[in-house]
């Protein structure tokens, strides 16, 4: 990014040295020019392209909370869908939707129309996507058993008067139990 950044800026100080209809401005970047330009090399810009590489590094951790790679990209799909939605301007309501929803780091892949989350890959990557992340049944199907662990539990101590006894006695056997899905048990943990 900052290599582009100072490619540009020396070919238009280079342009506006051979050439500009304001004398001040053709006049500074002869200046410019002569001077090899350091401006690119003081303080206040190296510590503006440091912050941008901050910036910049803060953003592509958080995008990376979507996770989800993508073959022929560089970067994966949370990360092209954050910087969709921080550098996007909405206009309308749907539009404000996807950015409200990158913002959160909610990723509807119901739409595939422009301005949608799915719009900035290629309808062969779109498809990618949905299949990555589609539940299988046996998926669904172990999920289900891991619930009705729980749902055991419950029922075990349903005659329970005291409330108090009830949930204490409940959270100790979700506590205990074994389960491959801790996130489950702490869905289970928190009702």
């Amino acid at each position: 990014m900052k290599e582009m950044a100072e490619e540009d800026y020396i070919a238009v100080v280079n342009a506006a040295a051979k050439f500009h209809e304001d004398v001040a401005f053709h006049q500074w970047a002869i200046n410019m020019k002569m001077n090899q330009y350091r401006a690119l090399q003081l303080v206040p810009m190296l510590e503006y392209w440091h912050y941008l590489a901050e910036k910049e590094k803060n953003n592509l951790a958080r995008d990376k909370a979507a996770g989800i790679s993508l073959q022929r990209y560089h970067e994966s799909f949370g990360t092209i869908v954050g910087r969709f939605g921080r550098s996007f301007t909405s206009d309308n309501s749907k539009n404000s939707y996807f950015k409200t929803l990158t913002m959160n780091n909610i990723l509807d892949l119901s739409d595939d129309s422009e301005g949608s989350h799915l719009a900035q890959v290629t309808p062969k990557t779109q498809n990618a996507i949905k299949d990555m992340l589609h539940k299988s049944i046996a998926e669904e199907e172990e999920v289900n058993s891991q619930c009705e662990v729980f749902e055991r539990i419950i029922r075990k101590f349903k005659r329970e008067e005291n409330e108090d006894r009830f949930l204490a006695k409940v959270v100790k056997e979700v506590d205990e139990a074994r389960s491959s899905n801790a996130y489950l048990k702490r869905i289970y943990l928190q009702m």
